[in-house]
């Protein structure tokens, strides 16, 4: 499971590090999942649902597809619902071991059908 968790956390391709996803749409494999609202390294925080109802879902990075920078799109290998039924992050935005645990476990099973 340690080598399935440490895969989930790394960009597929590197170059995308550098690029400030902050703002970007994300598309899920079954339509649009929400905007990207902090990221990271190893994760983007999405925003999901409407502005009201909006909720924060981690998104490890591995699960990011591909990247469409002139239009502002983040393409993920995950559903919409499987976003929106991530466990849900505490007031701050970064994983502690116990988040990136919990969230390993959710979707390293999409990431392995991917």
């Amino acid at each position: 499971m340690a080598d399935a968790s440490g895969s989930l956390w790394a960009y597929r391709d590197p170059q995308w590090h550098g690029i400030d996803l902050s703002g970007f749409d994300v598309a899920a494999r079954d339509g649009s999942a929400g905007r990207v609202g902090e990221t990271d390294a190893e994760y983007l925080v999405v925003h999901t649902g409407p502005w009201i109802l909006r909720r924060p879902a981690i998104l490890p990075a591995g699960l990011v597809d591909h990247i469409d920078a002139a239009e502002q799109v983040v393409y993920v290998g995950a559903t919409k619902q499987e976003i929106r039924s991530a466990p849900e992050p505490g007031a701050a935005a970064a994983p502690d071991a116990r988040m990136r645990s919990l969230l390993a476990d959710h979707y390293g099973p999409v990431r392995r059908s991917a």
